[in-house]
């Protein structure tokens, strides 16, 4: 994004897309067996890393973390996969390593203050959901063990 390449490798890190040139980096609180497996979003001047956001105007300082609604909080920020940006909203799924082990599907408004808009569980008892969801065309998509699940985003 504008000449600027995102990456969590070891930590939160901004590279010039021509140079290389490391912009800033700001240690990130990823488990080291799960980094390299992360994609972040940019959504303004905020970078969304799992639920963590860090401050595109300020050299990537930590903003915070994306608040949650009542319910299971997270061990770790781990328990979420790469988020996607869609219409002005973080999706990601979290938690199927948690209590449940099904995980949730969770969208926040994508601003530095993180609102939680809502989560759902999964369609069925026998899916959880644990991989970073695609969207097309109004359809949400989330892989799971053995199948895939979809939920209809287009506006009723």
């Amino acid at each position: 994004m504008d000449g600027v390449v995102y990456c969590l490798v070891p930590e939160a890190t901004a590279y010039d897309a021509k140079t290389g040139k490391v912009l800033w980096c700001e240690p990130s609180l990823i488990h080291p067996m799960n980094r390299g497996g992360i994609s972040p979003v940019v959504c303004g001047d905020v970078l969304f890393c799992r639920t963590t956001m860090y401050d595109l105007t300020k050299n990537g300082e930590k903003i915070g973390e994306l608040k949650f609604m009542d319910g299971p909080r997270l061990q770790w920020p781990d328990e979420c996969a790469s988020p996607i940006l869609v219409d002005g909203k973080i999706i990601a799924t979290c938690g199927a390593w948690g209590a449940t082990g099904r995980g949730l599907l969770h969208m926040w408004k994508a601003t530095r203050e993180g609102q939680p808009l809502g989560r759902m569980p999964p369609t069925r008892d026998d899916v959880a959901l644990f991989t970073s969801p695609a969207y097309a065309g109004g359809m949400l998509y989330v892989r799971s063990y053995d199948c895939v699940v979809c939920y209809d985003l287009r506006a009723k």
